[in-house]
This record gives structure tokens, sequence and C-alpha cells, in this order.
């Protein structure tokens, strides 16, 4: 079963005072996470949904780019063998 999940670094911001976000997949017991390219103020982020909060304009495009771009797009998967995936960045 994979999981997926969207998180943000609060120790690492930007020199803008925002906080990259990453998407984390979890397959078969490996991991592997990237940067997005989006970033929010900490203050804006909801853990526990993975998800920026508040109707301004920025949160909601945020919003609907982590619900419409599917992790493949951010990873490109190859399966070598059953315990060992190997992943890539892809550019969207």
């Amino acid at each position: 079963m994979e999981t997926i999940l969207f998180f943000i670094k609060r120790r690492k911001l930007l020199k803008d005072g925002t906080a990259s976000i990453f998407v984390r997949v979890t397959s078969q017991r490996l991991s592997a996470e990237v940067a997005t390219g989006k970033s929010v103020m900490p203050t804006q982020w909801v853990a526990t949904k993975g998800r920026a909060k508040g109707n301004n304009l920025k949160n909601k495009q945020i919003n609907a780019f982590l619900v419409n771009t599917s992790p493949i797009k951010m990873f490109g998967f190859v399966r070598r063998k059953p315990n060992i995936f190997i992943t890539f960045a892809v550019e969207i």
C-alpha cells in the first residue's frame, strides 16, 4: 500500500519566511520525498490535513495544486526488485 504525505520543514525557512512544501511517498516501508516547488507561511499550514489554511488566493492555489497534481508526476517510479524502488524527480 502506498501512502502520500504533504509536509513542510519548519526549521528550514526560505528568505521570505515561507517554508517549502514537500511530498513523501511511502511504499512497502520504503519512502522517497521531493520538494513540490511551492511554499507557504508556516502559520498557514495545517499539518494534520497536509494543506494550507485560509481563504486567500495563494493558499487556494496551493491547495488546488496539491489536490490536482499526482505524485507520479513529481516522482518517476522504477521498481527493479521486490524491496527496492528508485525514484527520480520529474519537472511538472
